[in-house]
């Protein structure tokens, strides 16, 4: 799932994930919520190869948006983030 294809679209609905989420909430309200990046689309890494982190500001803006998301549109709270799930294979 991909909030943003590209810089300018932010889509909150996209994926099966959201649902997944809002019921587990109401099984467990207690439960807390992790957010993984798998994976990032290609403009992250501004066109320039495979590491979305040689743009940290561009990466990290992603990463908010995709947070603030889903308050604003889901009113689920991230409670945690992670960095990265395959960080030496970019580092």
């Amino acid at each position: 799932m991909s909030h943003m294809r590209n810089e300018s679209e932010q889509n909150y609905k996209r994926g099966y994930e959201w649902g997944l989420m809002l019921e587990a909430k109401k099984r467990n309200p207690n439960i807390k919520l992790y957010g993984l990046p798998w994976a990032f689309p290609g403009w992250v890494s501004m066109g320039k190869g495979q590491n979305p982190y040689a743009y940290p500001n561009v990466t990290a803006d992603y990463i908010v948006n995709w947070v603030a998301g889903a308050k604003r549109v889901h009113n689920l709270t991230i409670d945690f983030i992670g960095v990265c799930d395959r960080c030496n294979h970019f580092c």
